[in-house]
Parts: C-alpha cells; sequence; structure tokens
C-alpha cells in the first residue's frame, strides 16, 4: 500500500485554516477576508512541518505581453531539491447561497504547472469559507472529484470550513479545466 503523502500537510493546513477563520471572525474581521488572508497561516504551518515553501509561482515565463504572468499560489515540496512537488491553488468564498465556486482558470493553471512538474506531483484547490452544504464542502464549477479533505468548525455565529479537491490530469471524465476529454 502506497502512501498518501500530501495528506498530512493538507490536513494540518485545512484544521488550521479553519481555527484562523474563526479567530479572525471573533476578532471583527470578517469584512477583510481574501484568499490573501489565508497565505500566512498555510506558510507557517508548512515551514514548522519543515516544508519548502515557494509563494505565487509564475508559469510558463517565456510569454511574452501586457499584463502579469499567470501564477498558481503555493508550490510546496518536502525539500527544496525534490522534484516532487504539490501544488495549491486558494480560494477564499463568501457563503452566498446557490453560487458555485468557479475554479476552471484554477485548475487551468493548476494542469499547467503540474504538467511541468516532476513525476509523483500533486495538484489542489483549496477553498475555505463559510459552510454551503451539509457536509462542509462547496459547490464548485466545473464539477472536480469528491472533496479530497474537509474541515468544518461549527461555532455559535461562524460556520467555516475548508474543502480540498484535487485537480489531476482527469477528473469525472472530465479535463480539470471543464473541458471534454478528448480521446
Amino acid at each position: 500500500m502506497q502512501k498518501d503523502w500530501p495528506k498530512g500537510i493538507l490536513q494540518a493546513i485545512s484544521d488550521a485554516l479553519v481555527g484562523y477563520l474563526t479567530f479572525q471572525a471573533r476578532c471583527g474581521l470578517s469584512p477583510a477576508y481574501s484568499e490573501y488572508l489565508l497565505y500566512d497561516p498555510i506558510v507557517r504551518v508548512c515551514r514548522n512541518r519543515s516544508w519548502h515553501v515557494e509563494c505565487e509561482v509564475a508559469i510558463d515565463k517565456t510569454i511574452r505581453g501586457r499584463g502579469d504572468h499567470k501564477r498558481v499560489d503555493f508550490r510546496l515540496r518536502k525539500r527544496r531539491s525534490a522534484r516532487r512537488a504539490l501544488l495549491l491553488e486558494v480560494k477564499y468564498h463568501p457563503r452566498i447561497m446557490g453560487r458555485p465556486v468557479p475554479v476552471k482558470p484554477d485548475c487551468v493553471k493548476l494542469r499547467t504547472l503540474l504538467g511541468e512538474s516532476g513525476a509523483g506531483s500533486r495538484a489542489f484547490v483549496l477553498i475555505a469559507g463559510r459552510q454551503q452544504k451539509s457536509n462542509g464542502g462547496f459547490a464548485v464549477t466545473p464539477a472536480l472529484n469528491d472533496a479530497y479533505y474537509t474541515t468544518v468548525y461549527p461555532a455559535a455565529h461562524t460556520n467555516f470550513g475548508v474543502t480540498v479537491y484535487e485537480v489531476g490530469q482527469t477528473n469525472n471524465g472530465m479535463q480539470s479545466d471543464g473541458a471534454p476529454r478528448r480521446s
């Protein structure tokens, strides 16, 4: 049986983010929530567990033109010299019932960088926010595989959750960008 190598760090990140969001809400900072608020606890958890952390990793630096390069939020490695990487896109989604979280651009970016990463690399979309489904998950478009990991903390006045979805080369018969898989 092969060990699921990213599971431990993703569980630690998810659990820490739920606690962090709950703490920040109790301090009255809910109006300032964005995905960038989540970067600090992610970096702290990863560094505490001796992971090498790269933030805002540019994709395909050879493309010239206007605007900024497309970037993936995190590339995590067990050692700085390791080829195998854990790629992570982070989304903060406020509770808006009936509105799924759009992840298509994130899936495209992750698949691009996943193709450039070493063998065994894995890619994930992490969505944090107020719980939206009874299981703590979030509705996403395009539909991804079932949640890889979910954490929910039901506090008295807040109900924050973090759901992690794996993005591979294909999901549910669809490419990760939502396009039908070509045969």
